[in-house]
């Protein structure tokens, strides 16, 4: 029997580097410092591990503040020590921290799902998104299992989908894969204030990978699908250099044209316009 799982996958925020640690994570046993001195990541000089996460902080620079980050298994184990998403979402909000990201997540178990088809509809304009981009690749594990990945849209976003085989990457047997929505920037403080107001948190992270991206799978559909209506932050993304060509240089010249009845623009138009109907 199918069974589907909604959660947060990754969490990662900000606040002023003098902070006290037991107001920048929450004061609970998953938080209890393990080791002081580990390596930290790049443009950081100083970090702590904790029970469950990570505080990177920058000695040299207080303008840098300090980052607090808790990846999938950390909020996995986290959540095993009692502390839950509502808890986390809390006290990012209370803190008045900066969210850089976050990742919410659907695993798909025990149903035997084809990941390219999603490419397949992504390559035949099938896939109702704002998201131009759309990558494929797979790799092999130790197992000697192929996992396929499917990405709709760009690291280099604010948002991107990415649908894969979960089982492969964890060298686990079995059917498990995982719709993953990654959240940066802006984008990510507005998610957690919406999750942070819901009274669903399942209903409204499968509002925000169908507002993200629909792929017309019936898997998919299931996936996303959700009772309890979510105001959803409306996607954004930035226009290309075509794009922006076309609404500032493009289209107002062509308007020009036509206000001057420049001959055949009108003519040439209509004939681009009823070969794309009949198309």
């Amino acid at each position: 029997m199918t069974t589907t799982i909604c959660k947060i996958d990754w969490l990662r925020w900000t606040c002023p580097a003098w902070v006290a640690l037991s107001d920048a994570v929450p004061m609970r046993r998953a938080f209890l410092v393990e080791d002081y001195e580990i390596r930290p990541l790049p443009n950081y000089t100083a970090a702590i591990k904790l029970k469950c996460g990570r505080v990177d902080k920058n000695t040299r620079d207080e303008t840098t503040g300090q980052m607090v980050t808790l990846s999938g298994r950390d909020l996995d184990n986290a959540r095993v020590l009692g502390v839950t998403d509502t808890d986390l979402l809390a006290h990012i909000v209370k803190l008045k921290a900066h969210t850089t990201r976050i990742d919410l997540a659907i695993d798909i178990r025990d149903e035997e799902i084809n990941i390219s088809g999603v490419y397949a509809a992504g390559k035949k304009g099938k896939i109702q998104t704002n998201a131009k981009k759309l990558t494929r690749w797979s790799s092999v594990n130790a197992q000697g299992r192929e996992g396929v990945t499917v990405q709709i849209g760009s690291r280099a976003s604010e948002q991107v989908l990415r649908v894969y085989d979960k089982s492969a990457e964890q060298n686990e047997s079995g059917e498990w894969v995982r719709i993953e929505l990654e959240i940066k920037g802006d984008a990510a403080d507005r998610a957690v204030a919406t999750l942070h107001t819901s009274t669903d948190h399942a209903s409204t992270i499968k509002s925000a990978i169908a507002t993200y991206a629909m792929v017309p799978r019936a898997w998919y559909k299931r996936a996303v699908s959700h009772e309890t209506p979510t105001d959803w932050p409306p996607i954004s993304r930035k226009d290309t250099e075509w794009e922006t060509w076309v609404y500032k240089t493009a289209l107002p010249n062509i308007e020009k044209a036509l206000r001057r009845d420049t001959p055949n623009v009108r003519k040439t138009i209509e004939k681009i316009l009823s070969d794309i109907d009949k198309s």
